[in-house]
């Protein structure tokens, strides 16, 4: 195709403006309303079969088809759509502007009011997009334009999934940029809203650090790092890092919603660049500021027990508070030079679960007392008859002990599951629940055990806790502060964060209702077992919150971890 060609006897071909892997973008002018246009035109690779063929220019309509159904500043406008040489042609209006990729290949890393600014806008073009039932799916730097004017728009709507639209991914393909694509869609999960929002985060990452966070030297490499490791740690974040935690949470029902996003965006967006010699360090951050590291999840947790290594500690400077005043920390509880993060230490109004003192140490401790005998014996002798008596009672206590914990161990867990009760095995854990309860996927894809009405479900959550909220009391109140205005959580009210001992060790419960439909009761039991954070979301509807307490103590009774 030539300069100077007239498509569907209305757009002039004038000047080459943009290529790329699946097309030539073309400034072109408009002969019927005198205007310059963008066209883009769709070139295939030779030797792809027709069927092939089919999808390429079906998704090239669906990208025009997604465009023009939004009326958006951040999304790029769609005037027309032509078929010639038995193809698709997109006409939109023409935009003369680099991509947020070139601009980082040019000027590196950009700054927090600058990243905040881009991030907003996009977020708004997403939202928008969302609120019309369109997920864009390849969000990344180059598919951003920056505008001389400060506009940024949202370009390549060409993988969008609109509801209603019969998919076109090819089963066990993952499309989208590798080094920018969610876990969850590494994992090839359906895409839902928080997918966009996770690749928003990742490209804001990307202007911040100069790299995306799973960028690798192949594609390959990059989806196992999405699929297995946690997010490294920005250096240059600042004031955005609690929007980065929040978008890049692993799991897209612990991802911050574009509504709790908005606000902090527009707070960096409106404040001025420290000058020279000013830091933005110096403001003192809380438990909901996030992690100054990413702590390691799960998986790299079990891959340094197999391999005997520690994970890392994270260091902070001691100035920093972390608890919230409720919480006092005992200095004998954590210590520094441990590699892990520390288990909670034990609230004031949390039954203790620190251990007894050994019963040899509490009968050595009694008064010296000599048994009757016939002969009197010598002191020697009274120690020695002592002695063998304390070792036979400490042997007998001991004995009772781990009869009694084989025998609970064997009801509780071993011994199979309850009558009426079947066992559910997933990720490195097991319980029971009822027997016509099942497996199935929740909106984010995470699964769930729910019962046949589908209003009941308990689903377990492997997610790593932010370091700053390393505790289960912690994380369980961060969770909370999170919560209200959500709009996964309408009408949410909390009833309280619990301290709780579950299985010899400290957790908490958050407890919560909720309406949607109808009103649900919600306790999510947050725990670390054997050096893995765990919580257990429990959800009921109200009426029924009473009646289904056999299930729910069954549920959390049988909890093992393997």
């Amino acid at each position: 195709m030539g300069e100077g060609r007239l498509l569907a006897g209305r757009y002039r071909l004038d000047a080459v403006v943009g290529r790329g892997g699946m097309g030539t973008v073309w400034r072109a002018r408009d002969t019927m309303l005198h205007r310059e246009v963008a066209v883009k035109e769709v070139l295939l690779p030779p030797g792809l079969a027709d069927d092939e063929r089919a999808v390429m220019y079906e998704r090239t309509l669906r990208e025009a088809r997604a465009s023009a159904r939004l009326s958006h500043p951040g999304v790029v406008v769609v005037h027309d759509v032509v078929e010639e040489d038995g193809r698709p042609w997109i006409v939109m209006e023409l935009l003369i502007a680099p991509s947020l990729q070139d601009v980082l290949d040019e000027e590196g890393p950009l700054a927090h009011a600058r990243v905040a600014d881009i991030g907003l806008q996009m977020l708004g073009a997403l939202r928008h997009a969302h609120s019309k039932g369109i997920l864009h799916r390849d969000v990344k730097p180059s598919n951003v334009l920056l505008c001389d004017n400060g506009r940024v728009v949202l370009t390549d709507f060409g993988i969008a999934q609109m509801e209603g639209d019969a998919t076109l991914t090819q089963t066990g393909l993952v499309m989208g940029s590798p080094a920018y694509i969610p876990p969850e869609r590494a994992q090839g999960v359906r895409a839902v809203p928080a997918s966009d929002l996770w690749s928003l985060g990742a490209t804001m990452y990307a202007a911040l650090e100069g790299r995306s966070p799973y960028e690798r030297s192949d594609a390959m490499a990059s989806l196992q790092a999405a699929l297995l490791e946690p997010v490294p740690p920005p250096r240059n974040a600042g004031p955005l890092r609690q929007v980065l935690d929040g978008l890049l949470a692993r799991q897209p029902m612990h991802r911050m919603s574009g509504e709790q996003a908005e606000p902090l965006l527009a707070r960096v967006a409106s404040t001025p660049e420290p000058s020279a010699g000013e830091t933005m360090g110096d403001e003192p951050r809380t438990v909901m500021d996030g992690p100054v590291e990413t702590v390691t999840d799960p998986g790299e947790m079990h891959r340094m027990a197999v391999r005997q290594e520690p994970p890392p500690v994270r260091r902070e400077p001691q100035s920093v508070h972390r608890d919230p005043p409720s919480v006092h920390r005992d200095p004998q509880s954590v210590r520094r030079d441990t590699p892990h993060v520390p288990l909670a230490r034990t609230a004031p109004d949390e039954p203790s679960t620190r251990p007894a003192s050994h019963a040899s140490e509490t009968l050595e401790r009694e008064p010296y007392t000599r048994s009757p005998a016939p002969q009197p014996a010598s002191p020697s002798q009274g120690r020695h008859r002592h002695t063998v008596l304390v070792t036979i009672i400490v042997l007998l206590v001991v004995g009772a002990v781990l009869a009694a914990a084989y025998l609970i161990r064997q009801r509780v867990t071993g011994g199979g599951a309850p009558a009426g009760y079947k066992t559910f095995t997933r990720d490195g854990y097991s319980l029971s629940a009822p027997v016509d309860w099942q497996w199935t996927d929740s909106a984010d894809g995470a699964p769930k055990i729910q019962s046949p009405d589908g209003t009941s479900f308990l689903q377990v959550d492997i997610t790593s806790w932010t370091t700053d909220a390393s505790t289960p009391v912690l994380q369980a109140r961060r969770q909370s502060r999170l919560a209200p205005g959500s709009s996964r959580l309408p009408g949410y009210h909390e009833i309280g964060v619990t301290p709780v001992s579950y299985q010899g060790v400290p957790a908490a419960d958050w407890e919560f209702t909720f309406t949607r439909d109808a009103r649900f009761h919600v306790v999510d039991r947050f725990v670390q077992i054997k050096g893995r954070p765990f919580a257990l979301y429990f959800r009921t509807p109200e009426k029924n919150w009473a009646a289904g307490q056999k299930t729910r103590d069954t549920m959390y009774a049988t909890f093992k971890v393997g």
